[in-house]
């Protein structure tokens, strides 16, 4: 209606009517936006549609993620399948040890794996490494999680130098930008409030040494 309007000039209308077309527009969008994620909410959440991920490590490192992801809400779209793990016995948790990670390969052509989320200590880098081709063979995607995490707390970042990932462990106040544009700001504004309050002094030490000389 709103178009139609604008296009034919001769056309009369009230404002009521243009501003119930645009509000019943935005109204519709909202609608239709909800809409649509209550449905793909619903997708998701079906037992075929969900990422499956496989954790390597039944340790203390993995036995922590699968907690986080079995009880945050936020996570439900994942399917923990179970662990790879050499030792059966550090499992102390409802998941499945599916078998030790020599066994990776044969699990991975027998059922389909979306994720592999590796929780090992960085002892174990030669078996990460075989781990990180077999998954790529498969086209399985890779995270990890450092197995130093407890130590950096929940305010770390992760930045990359070059090649090179950097871990900033603690951030200060004026590593964010918008800090460290009010901090000049403040350091312009009271330069400039100091220059001119010392301003009579230099005048006068000025116009005492003109009177002297």
């Amino acid at each position: 209606m709103s178009i139609f309007a604008f296009l034919v000039k001769d056309f009369r209308y009230s404002r009521i009517i243009i501003y119930g077309s645009i509000l019943t527009f935005f109204m519709l969008q909202i609608i239709s936006h909800y809409i649509f994620l209550q449905l793909a909410s619903l997708y998701w959440q079906k037992e075929k549609f969900k990422i499956r991920i496989v954790i390597v490590g039944a340790g203390d490192l993995g036995n922590h993620l699968f907690q986080e992801i079995t009880k945050n809400k936020s996570f439900k779209y994942y399917k923990i399948l179970g662990f790879l793990d050499d030792n059966k016995i550090q499992n102390n948790n409802k998941g499945v040890v599916l078998g030790k990670l020599s066994d990776a390969n044969k699990f991975f052509k027998k059922q389909k794996v979306d994720e592999l989320i590796i929780a090992l200590p960085l002892r174990f880098e030669g078996k990460i490494k075989k781990l990180f081709q077999i998954a790529d063979f498969y086209g399985i995607r890779i995270r990890i999680i450092p197995d130093f995490f407890k130590l950096l707390g929940e305010n770390f970042k992760i930045y990359s130098l070059g090649k090179m990932p950097i871990i900033n462990v603690n951030e200060i106040p004026l590593d964010n930008y918008f800090n460290s544009f009010l901090k000049r700001i403040f350091d312009i504004c009271f330069s400039l409030f100091m220059l001119i309050l010392s301003l009579p002094v230099f005048l006068t030490i000025t116009i005492i040494i003109k009177i002297t000389s």
